[in-house]
């Protein structure tokens, strides 16, 4: 028993410096690296701030593990992930958000965000919440399913699409080299860039 739990130790020791954090106080930025795959596969990273706290900044650059985020209100969200889980819930994005998703997974729920933009290879973005301004998407290999809060109507979009598989409300633009745009003077616009992926895009029908 001994002998485990000094292995344990060393592990909890190998994991935690591979979890880099960069606090930059005078920029209220945080930038999270996840590093060594071979001994961060079952990692898991939590992080929550007080309501009241504006943290302007949130950077992270995941190659594995698992991390959740929840509570904050940002000015601007980078999230780049290899294979890892991501799951935020609640969080606030005043400027910009950019989510990046190699092969792992990102899943998001009750988020606010005031411009938006989703990059897919081959791994997959759930997203529902209230989307504002300018949503753009380029899915190569993956996918990207968004739920919004407003009704269709709000939104104007763009699509182009090669041999992938677009649904945007009960209309389905898959099919080949498919290029459609609509109410290009709406407030909200969807920007939908499909090669060989999918993109199903819900709205709120209340």
């Amino acid at each position: 028993r001994p002998r485990c739990a000094a292995r344990a130790g060393r592990l909890h020791r190998q994991i935690l410096r591979n979890l880099i954090f960069y606090p930059e106080r005078s920029t209220n930025t945080m930038k999270v690296d996840v590093k060594n795959k071979h001994f961060l596969h079952k990692a898991r990273l939590d992080i929550t701030l007080k309501k009241e706290d504006l943290l302007k900044k949130l950077e992270i650059d995941a190659s594995t593990g698992h991390l959740t985020v929840q509570g904050l209100r940002l000015k601007d969200l980078i999230v780049d992930g290899d294979a890892t889980e991501v799951e935020m819930q609640k969080v606030q994005v005043s400027r910009k958000m950019e989510l990046s998703a190699q092969a792992g997974s990102i899943d998001m729920k009750e988020m606010v965000s005031e411009h938006s933009e989703f990059d897919v290879q081959a791994g997959s973005i759930d997203v529902s919440g209230d989307l504002r301004g300018k949503t753009k998407i380029d899915c190569q290999a993956g996918s990207v399913n968004l739920y919004l809060q407003d009704k269709e109507n709000q939104y104007g979009y763009q699509i182009k699409n090669e041999v992938g598989s677009v649904e945007l409300g009960e209309q389905d633009y898959s099919g080949l080299s498919n290029e459609i745009s609509v109410r290009n003077d709406a407030k909200n616009q969807l920007d939908i860039d499909c090669q060989a992926g999918s993109v199903e895009i819900a709205f709120d029908h209340a």
